[in-house]
């Protein structure tokens, strides 16, 4: 367990702390992002800053090892072989996953910038096509069913490059799976044995993942089991009030008032807590936490 904390702490103090790995990734991204915004080519910037960031984490993962093995000399006792490549493998974890999230976030920038270059061409491409046209009306009438069969030839032509493009970004149910399941374990191996609101949570395979039905609401009746009759009627009739209906006379249907009230009010209530919602670049580690206790 004290190995463990130290691995913790290196790792802690190596990528979230002044001038660590988190900061360095951020400014690789705004540096590539400037580049992609001036024009420059996609794919050369796209080796480039992969090039940039293996380099990062591999300066970050020697200095995170040199500093566990001052660890190890410090230590009186002698520690297994078997422990200290335990310990390095645990220290690499948080390194992998900023890699992993830099890579995430840049794959999103790279993709925007492809669709805006996209757009130019496209408008540069009709441009010259309408131009064109107009060359060719003024030596020469041209149907307006001939005209507009070029535009929608050109257009198809267009459209299905742009799908083929599409189609090798898209990702598969599989992989998004388990990089949902990559994100999730990895914040839940860091906090699990010291948050105890994390305990009664256990590592989810992608497979599970896949294999889970999604949450019923209607299913929650068969879990809620009704110990007072009186108060049920009570919060059912304060209910209808609340909302401006008429009070009805007493219901000997119980299961229908839970399920037509006392469920959706759950409902109302739960929800906000049981959602995550993602916009744009990959959720950081402390949103992630802040989900999981909820």
């Amino acid at each position: 367990r004290e190995l463990e904390d130290s691995a913790k702490q290196i790792s802690s103090a190596l990528v979230r702390g002044k001038g660590g790995l988190a900061e360095e990734c951020q400014a690789l991204l705004e540096s590539f992002k400037q580049r992609l915004g001036e024009g420059q080519r996609g794919e050369k910037v796209d080796a480039e800053f992969r090039s940039s960031l293996q380099a990062i984490l591999e300066t970050c993962d020697k200095r995170a090892k040199a500093e566990l093995e001052r660890v190890f000399k410090s230590r009186k006792s002698k520690l297994p072989d078997a422990q200290k490549e335990e310990a390095k493998k645990k220290l690499g974890t948080p390194i992998e996953y900023q890699g992993e999230l830099t890579r995430y976030t840049w794959s999103l920038c790279l993709a925007d910038a492809v669709d805006r270059d996209q757009l130019r061409a496209l408008k540069v491409h009709f441009k010259k096509t309408i131009e064109e046209l107009w060359q060719v009306e003024s030596s020469q009438s041209i149907a307006e069913q001939q005209a507009r069969d070029l535009f929608n030839q050109e257009w198809e032509a267009f459209e299905e490059e742009c799908r083929g493009r599409f189609a090798k970004t898209a990702k598969s149910k599989k992989q998004l799976a388990e990089e949902v399941c990559m994100v999730f374990n990895h914040v839940l191996r860091q906090h699990r044995h010291g948050d105890e609101a994390l305990h009664v949570l256990e590592l989810v395979p992608s497979s599970g993942l896949l294999s889970a039905d999604a949450f019923a609401w209607d299913h929650v009746i068969n879990y809620l089991e009704l110990r007072s009759a009186s108060r049920l009627q009570e919060f059912v009739a304060a209910q209808r009030t609340e909302k401006g209906y008429a009070p009805r006379a007493t219901s000997t249907n119980e299961t229908e008032m839970i399920r037509n009230h006392v469920v959706p009010e759950l409902r109302r209530r739960l929800l906000p807590m049981m959602v995550l919602e993602v916009e744009g670049e990959m959720p950081s580690e402390e949103k992630l936490l802040d989900a999981m206790q909820r």
